[in-house]
């Protein structure tokens, strides 16, 4: 990391979904996508742009201002509060415990918020840069108890999540369930049920088990 940071060595995402790009420039090859709440490692800034490193180890260009920078200290104490995500696939975080309150910001499936507890039938939240917001509990899970009961998805918890995704847009780049690319599906699909794999499927390929195909081969028993 860049002795220009300063000690802010860390960012949280504070946008539902980011683009990040391969160069500091808006024009630049689109990279991937991080959602709110991620955490990513900060390594220097450009111009209005953070080179960072993604959970899953990708290195590309993000707006500054898209993050909330932190030291040390305040990433260990953000990541210590408690936590809720996102069950559903789009939502607005409110001002007010009302559906007809002022938007605060959107939010998706996947995003992940500070916890403040319950206000009636919604859940009130932060984000990492202070904001305040409400969002319908029905929407919300307790991210410990999500992670519990995500860590070891079957084959129909797979499946059943990548149908959620017909009709999503392709995009390049893309990973969330807005749009996604090719990989990015499979990424996207495989986070919505607790495992992080890599972002690419030259990378993906190596993750897992090797699985003897030569019996599903030429109708062979």
């Amino acid at each position: 990391p860049s002795k220009k940071l300063e000690g802010k060595l860390y960012g949280i995402a504070i946008q539902s979904v980011i683009n990040l790009r391969m160069e500091n420039d808006y024009a630049a090859e689109a990279g991937t996508q991080i959602m709110m709440g991620a955490p990513l490692k900060l390594l220097r800034k450009s111009g209005g742009w953070s080179q960072v490193i993604t959970p899953e180890g990708y290195i590309s260009w993000v707006t500054s201002g898209s993050l909330k920078e932190m030291t040390i200290k305040e990433f260990n104490e953000y990541t210590a509060k408690p936590k809720v995500i996102v069950t559903a696939k789009y939502v607005t975080v409110t001002d007010a415990p009302s559906i007809n309150s002022q938007q605060v910001c959107d939010a998706v499936w996947g995003n992940l918020f500070i916890d403040l507890g319950k206000s009636g039938k919604f859940r009130k939240i932060a984000l990492a840069d202070g904001r305040i917001g409400y969002i319908p509990a029905i929407n919300l899970q307790n991210f410990t108890q999500w992670l519990s009961e995500h860590s070891n998805p079957t084959a129909d918890d797979i499946i059943a999540t990548a149908k959620q995704f017909v009709g999503v847009p392709y995009m390049w780049g893309a990973t969330s369930i807005k749009a996604v690319d090719c990989s990015g599906f499979t990424k996207s699909v495989y986070f919505l049920n607790g495992l992080i794999l890599a972002r690419d499927a030259s990378q993906q390929c190596y993750t897992g088990d090797n699985v003897d195909i030569s019996k599903y081969v030429n109708n062979n028993d």
